[in-house]
Order: structure tokens, then C-alpha cells, then sequence
């Protein structure tokens, strides 16, 4: 299901496939038990691992970096919306009034991004629960940026 490889830099590259992220140690122990000692040695050894969330078109997706050099894991999560067209039929508007009030996923697509630097740490269950908390502030975010859209439009009709 997932891949990993190393670059001729030393750096890990993970691509998670179809699955976006869990804090739960069990859910990678069964999905992908031979990705959690790496994610453990790069984080004790402070190597580089860049890790690849649902990256199949899917709604959600999303990247994982451990950037030694600097500190901190980098996390930056996306919910993509439908395109345009499609969200003006949802929202009953027309594009010119929406194009305005969107926001954005990183690739600049109709949706939602969030991007924080979480603090090193070498407990795995820790960086887990870390990414999982930036994926769940995202989900927040996405709903009340959907919901503030609806108000507006809903005012409007």
C-alpha cells in the first residue's frame, strides 16, 4: 500500500497512498507497520523524511516533513472543495460573487489549507498525536470556512 525510499541525499520519502493520518499507533501498525521504525529512526537520528498524505486526488491530502536542519516538522494540510462551477450550483450564487469569499488549498484550488511548524520531538506517539492535532485543527477550519460561505449565500436568497 505505502512506499518509502531513500534519496541519494540520505533523505526518506514516504508516500502514505490512500490514507491521510493517524495518531492511533495500532491503525499504522496494521496499515503500515514497516513505515513506523522509520519514522522512529528519523526522528531519534534527526535524519530528513518528507512524507506524502493521500496524494491520489483525494479530498484530503497533505505533507509531512522532519526538517532537522531547522527544528521543527512541517505539516501543511489541505481540503479540497469542488471546482467552481460546481460550488456555485451548491451555493445557489453566481462565480463572480464567490470568487471573492474562497478560500484556498495550497495548489490554489477551492478549499482550505493549513500549514504549522510543529516542535521536534523524537517520541513517535508524540509526533503522531502532533500531525494528527494539525489535521484536526484543518477539519475546523474547513468546516467553519463552508459554513461561513453558506451563511453568507443563505442570507442573500
Amino acid at each position: 500500500m505505502s512506499t518509502h525510499h531513500v534519496t541519494t541525499d540520505g533523505s526518506h520519502i514516504i508516500d502514505l497512498k490512500w490514507s491521510l493520518w493517524s495518531a492511533d499507533i495500532g491503525h499504522w501498525e496494521e496499515y503500515a507497520p514497516e513505515l513506523l521504525p522509520v519514522m522512529r529512526n528519523c526522528l531519534v537520528e534527526k535524519l530528513p523524511l518528507y512524507i506524502m498524505t493521500a496524494p491520489r486526488k483525494e479530498i484530503r491530502s497533505g505533507t509531512v516533513e522532519l526538517l532537522p536542519d531547522r527544528g521543527y516538522i512541517n505539516v501543511i494540510f489541505n481540503c479540497e472543495w469542488d471546482d467552481l462551477h460546481d460550488l456555485c450550483d451548491t451555493l445557489s450564487c453566481t462565480e463572480e460573487e464567490l470568487q471573492g469569499l474562497l478560500t484556498a488549498t495550497e495548489h490554489g484550488e477551492p478549499g482550505t489549507m493549513l500549514q504549522e511548524h510543529v516542535p521536534w520531538t523524537t517520541d513517535l506517539e508524540k509526533f503522531l498525536a502532533d500531525v494528527d492535532a494539525v489535521e484536526d485543527a484543518l477539519l475546523k477550519l474547513d468546516a467553519e470556512a463552508w459554513e461561513n460561505l453558506e451563511r453568507i449565500f443563505a442570507k442573500e436568497a
